[in-house]
């Protein structure tokens, strides 16, 4: 457990993108924020050095929205987690990173899920062709590239 007083955190590297993710929760939740139906997912990006770009806030949202996709958000109404996503280094690939260092966090805290989120990326590269797990100067001399996330499941959950 890389992080004492988180309730879950990982550590996840990919080549030399390099995030830590932290699991707050599930815990009670100020009223504003509170869902009477499911669990709350609050997440918090944040880049390696200076203040919050619009990219980042898009990562925030985009994470967010995975996770309310595999955590069993019905058992739990009325609480909340909150998710810190601490980028160390980057260099490519970040999405797929942070998702999978998340991933490794909310298991470690014991959040229910309907399975494990395993994320990738992939970019096209004029002259090479596709390409797994892409550094940053071949994501931005790409021509398409994506970031994909599967939840695999191995039974029923509950």
């Amino acid at each position: 457990d890389p992080l004492e007083r988180a309730h879950g955190s990982a550590r996840w590297e990919q080549d030399r993108s390099v995030v830590m993710a932290a699991v707050y929760g599930p815990q009670q939740v100020l009223a504003r924020k509170e869902d009477v139906d499911k669990l709350a997912i609050e997440v918090c990006w944040r880049p390696p050095f200076g203040l919050q770009t619009p990219a980042d806030v898009e990562r925030e949202t985009t994470l967010r929205r995975t996770l309310e996709q595999i955590v069993l958000t019905s058992q739990m109404p009325r609480l909340g987690i909150r998710v810190v996503v601490q980028v160390i280094a980057q260099d490519g690939s970040l999405e797929a990173c942070a998702m999978n260092a998340t991933c490794h966090a909310l298991m470690d805290a014991g959040i229910p899920m309907f399975g494990t989120l395993v994320a990738a990326a992939v970019a096209v590269v004029p002259g090479i062709g596709p390409c797994a797990d892409p550094t940053e100067d071949e994501e931005l001399g790409s021509t398409a590239r994506g970031t994909f996330a599967y939840c695999f499941r191995g039974g029923k959950p509950g």
